[in-house]
Order: C-alpha cells, then structure tokens, then sequence
C-alpha cells in the first residue's frame, strides 16, 4: 500500500478541537501537541523505558514501598489526557473509587 504523503499532510493540517473530533492516531497525537504519532510513540513507547523515576517512602508498618512516578512530559501527557476524558466521561452513581469527595 502507498501512501500520498501530500494528501496525508494537508489532511492534518486542520487541528482537532476537542478528543472526539480525532479520527485517526495521529489527529490525537496532534490534539495533545506532537507532530504525529511517530513523535507520540516515542514517548509513550521508548525503547529503553526512561520515562519513570523510581523513589522510596516509608510505611507505616516498617520497610519502604517504592514508587515509580513518570517524568514530567509524560505526567503533563497524562494530566490532558485525564482533562479530556473528564470532559466527555459522565461518572455512575454507584462509582466512589478516585472520584473526588467520594473516595
């Protein structure tokens, strides 16, 4: 299969204006900020996953539990995408696990 590199450019260059308008993978990785998935991909998908730190805190009972947290890009990633999916997400009633004031 060939790909029309002119008509896939000039098809992207609109820019979605909310997560439902995005009909392909790359709409999304442009909606969030990238160029294109290929862009997207490497942080979401890194060879060598680089992408967390890992620290120590102490627990109550004794030991340590180690947390692994992602770095700040990819935090930042997840933050929009969270917002978005909030925004079109309805929460059932019955729902109290990480729902604010619920949880």
């Amino acid at each position: 299969m060939q790909i029309n590199n002119n008509s896939l450019i000039s098809h992207l260059h609109v820019t979605p204006e909310n997560i439902l308008q995005c009909k392909t993978i790359d709409e999304l990785a442009i909606f969030f900020g990238f160029s294109d998935y290929l862009e997207l991909s490497k942080l979401i998908y890194p060879k060598i996953n680089k992408q967390y730190y890992s620290f120590k805190i102490k627990k109550k009972s004794g030991g340590f539990r180690e947390i692994k947290a992602p770095k700040k890009k990819l935090k930042e990633l997840q933050l929009q995408i969270l917002s978005q999916l909030e925004k079109i997400y309805k929460v059932r009633k019955g729902a109290h696990g990480f729902i604010e004031n619920k949880s």
